[in-house]
């Protein structure tokens, strides 16, 4: 159980406007020291160089008091420290931060936040690079890691949508350069900007400061509407893109289907973060018994909802 306040750390826990600061120019012609990822033809083009932390964001509850504030819990099993989330049912939106060297800014380092969409792969990516040399994978924040280019597209129904992708290019991945290597040190040496700095900037919101909010809210808003209520769903994403169909049709009552022989079970897709931990479930359809003039059998219990499945929670 967390305390409230400590801040989640590491690319292994990412599962999938924040900071209300930054736009695209900061003093002068400077760029802003928050990144903000817009929509253009061309793709952004950074290189972490720290590690990512990780939060909850609340965007809803607390929009008519004009707060945003980070939730002071982050897993589901910490939802009791937030009272917007466990009695008024508004999910707080899982965001991840970290610091990047932005490439086209003269590798200005530069504060990168966003949803699951922007991080994810970035954790996939130090998944995906285990063997046997490298038993923990590559860090994407180290030099052995590429630069990636961040597309910012709209889909075809109108949503913004982000797609990160590791340069593949030759010679994509090479040692950080002299200058590149002192910047980091000066970022170490730095008293008011450096990690610390990050994760005490992003640091969550006691219980107590929500509860006080909650409060505040006029008694016909402490409760999230029944279509923004996510917490079965533990709603991860930036809001960025589209329910899946698939998602939607998992919260649906399953109708058994007529007597049928046994179906091979089909087991639940993994939803692919690095430490989902859990066993897939499975869900499967059982032959109903063979009609007899004895009393007819009870029926068969209703199949497992894909929603109830460890490996389905964000």
């Amino acid at each position: 159980m967390s305390d409230g306040t400590s801040q989640k750390t590491g690319w292994d826990d990412i599962d999938n406007n924040a900071g209300g600061k930054g736009g695209k120019k900061g003093f002068g012609d400077r760029p802003s020291l928050f990144m903000k990822l817009e929509l253009r033809e061309r793709p952004y083009r950074v290189h972490p160089i720290s590690e990512v932390v990780n939060f909850r964001k609340h965007w809803d509850a607390f929009k008519v008091l004009k707060e945003y504030p980070i939730s002071p819990a982050y897993s589901k099993e910490e939802k009791d420290l937030d009272v917007a989330w466990s009695k008024g049912n508004y999910c707080p939106r899982k965001r991840h931060v970290c610091l990047v060297f932005d490439r086209e800014n003269g590798n200005m380092i530069r504060v990168l936040e966003g949803g699951s969409q922007v991080f994810k792969p970035f954790g996939n990516y130090k998944r995906m690079t285990i063997s046997d040399a490298i038993p923990n994978g590559i860090d994407p924040a180290s030099e052995a890691g590429p630069d990636w280019l961040i597309g910012v597209t709209r889909n075809d129904e109108g949503m913004i949508t982000y797609n990160p992708m590791p340069d593949t290019s030759p010679n994509s991945v090479k040692p950080f350069s002299q200058d590149e290597k002192d910047k980091i040190e000066a970022l170490k040496n730095n008293p008011k900007f450096n990690f610390k700095w990050l994760k005490e900037h992003y640091r969550r919101e006691s219980p107590e400061r929500i509860r006080e909010l909650w409060e505040q809210l006029p008694e016909d808003k402490r409760y999230a509407p029944k279509k923004d209520q996510k917490d079965k769903q533990e709603d991860e994403d930036d809001g960025s893109q589209a329910q899946q169909p698939a998602q939607q049709q998992a919260s649906q009552p399953v109708t058994p289907p007529a007597p049928v022989p046994a179906l091979k079970a089909e087991p639940v897709k993994d939803d692919g973060f690095l430490k989902s931990g859990a066993p897939a479930a499975t869900t499967s359809t059982a032959a109903a018994p063979a009609p007899a003039p004895a009393p007819a059998p009870a029926p068969a219990p209703a199949p497992a909802k894909a929603e109830d499945s460890p490996a389905s929670l964000f």
